[in-house]
């Protein structure tokens, strides 16, 4: 009966331990301070790995790519934070970056402005530093711009 009271206060110990960290839902449980919404996507869109706290944060980059200072920021992110000369496939951290820079390229995509022209280039071009998928990506969405 002593071992059974051990075994039990052991499990409760172990399942307290593992409960104290839980994933954000939602982006406003990853807020800081005052921050806005668009200023919290944006810190976490510069994090390095982080991949499910980026993945909040797309659906509010999506909402706003209208706005010039949206799209600006996300251009800026695509050519300062997403370009990785030493990417390699194996490296997850690297991988999922990537696979966040796919989904901001389509988001910016989606404009179809000629102003996206130098960042979908710059992601076609160099195909080393990037997955097969977002190069294929970056060479669709140049298809895409409508040139007026």
């Amino acid at each position: 009966m002593k071992r059974l009271w051990i075994l039990f206060g052991f499990l409760l110990i172990t399942t307290s331990y593992t409960q104290t960290k839980e994933k954000a839902r939602t982006l406003a449980d990853l807020r800081i301070g005052a921050e806005t919404e668009m200023e919290t996507a944006v810190r976490i869109l510069k994090m390095q790995g982080e991949y499910e706290k980026k993945r909040l944060a797309l659906p509010v980059i999506a909402a706003n790519i209208q706005d010039p200072t949206t799209f600006g920021i996300v251009k800026d992110l695509l050519l300062h934070y997403y370009q990785n000369p030493r990417f390699k496939e194996e490296d997850q951290v690297m991988f999922y970056d990537d696979v966040i820079a796919e989904e901001l390229l389509k988001i910016l995509g989606s404009t179809r402005s000629p102003e996206i022209f130098p960042v979908v280039l710059q992601f076609a071009l160099y195909d080393k530093w990037h997955r097969d998928a977002t190069v294929k990506t970056a060479w669709k969405l140049m298809q895409s711009i409508e040139w007026k």
